[in-house]
């Protein structure tokens, strides 16, 4: 049975948590410029990653760094499980700086890969219950829990996936297509290539508005002719899209919304989330 050993230096400025047990061999660390959670302790500064720790983020962010070379930063207010293999967000955001060694970035039931060493990749869970996905740099590759593929994201590209919800009432049919957001009276639409607009439903469209985008989900027919028909989003994808900006400084780093255009930084972008803590 593992046993759980904490060492505390006595100045706290930093913190080692070791374990002691049969097959209990360090993965990497974890560290932060404050208080973090691993395994439900509180330590200052830094502490000693293995196979399924559980790494939580109040006030500071958080970087994770494996001995094969991967590293994970997790946005304050977040929490996650660390695997030799993936991290299990449970909430907040994270960003993946991808190493030689297989590594991927699993949310509801999402698994997040890149396609090569040093590709950077961003995924969040907000809080319209969508999980939010983007390429910085390289290449990254999104399938479901059975392994079927959902889409591929490249430099400068994202997507955000809703969860499922029951199939409306009335006349309906699923639908693809590609078109520019707009809003319009607290409204969102999307106007297709062939000029028939659409009413769009789904969360957090207002970083969407002006950008083309690919929309998926149940296309709901209206039953006053004078009505337009209304796509309620499962999963929308765009290139460069939303209004804010990853900037870098020393150590502190922002994280405003998950947008592509981070990318156009040409590095490694870190943050700290923008958003209200989550509750609990």
């Amino acid at each position: 049975m593992m046993i759980k050993n904490c060492f505390l230096v006595a100045a706290l400025v930093s913190s080692t948590c070791a374990y002691a047990g049969s097959g209990s061999t360090s993965i990497g660390t974890v560290n932060a410029r404050g208080d973090v959670r691993v395994d439900g302790y509180t330590l200052q500064s830094n502490g000693t990653i293995f196979d399924g720790t559980a790494v939580e983020t109040q006030q500071f962010p958080a970087t994770v760094r494996l001995n094969n070379g991967t590293e994970i930063k997790l946005a304050t207010n977040s929490r996650g499980v660390v695997y030799h293999d993936h991290l299990v967000l449970l909430q907040g955001e994270s960003q993946l700086k991808a190493s030689s060694a297989p590594y991927s970035l699993d949310a509801k039931g999402l698994h997040v890969a890149p396609s090569g060493s040093a590709n950077v990749g961003l995924v969040s869970l907000n809080t319209d219950h969508a999980v939010d996905i983007a390429a910085v740099s390289g290449e990254f590759r999104v399938t479901d829990g059975n392994g079927a593929a959902i889409g591929r994201l490249s430099t400068g590209e994202a997507m955000a996936r809703f969860d499922d919800t029951p199939p409306p009432s009335g006349n309906w049919s699923t639908i693809e297509t590609e078109g520019i957001v707009s809003a319009e009276n607290g409204h969102f639409y999307i106007t297709v290539a062939d000029g028939t607009i659409y009413q769009v439903e789904g969360a957090d469209l207002t970083k969407f508005v002006g950008t083309k985008v690919i929309v998926s989900g149940r296309l709901i027919y209206p039953t006053n002719h004078k009505d337009r028909s209304i796509i309620v989003i499962q999963s929308i994808q765009g290139n460069g899209f939303g209004s804010g900006m990853f900037a870098t400084t020393a150590d502190t780093l922002w994280f405003t919304t998950i947008i592509a255009a981070a990318a156009a930084l040409g590095g490694y972008a870190g943050y700290i989330s923008s958003r209200p803590p989550a509750s609990r």
